[in-house]
């Protein structure tokens, strides 16, 4: 799983350092993931969704 995601970064980057603009959405890109990991953790930790017999 790290491996799949240590190769997508080293190829967005590879691509990021041909053209400027990719830099950018690379970013956005990965803003937006660490967003959604954060929520989804937030999520998970909430009391809401813990069953208690």
């Amino acid at each position: 799983m790290n491996l799949l995601l240590v190769g997508i970064l080293a190829f967005l980057v590879f691509h990021g350092l041909s053209s400027g603009g990719v830099v950018a959405r690379m970013i956005n890109i990965l803003r937006g993931l660490g967003r959604m990991l954060y929520l989804s953790m937030k999520l998970i930790r909430s009391p809401f969704l813990i069953r208690n017999p």
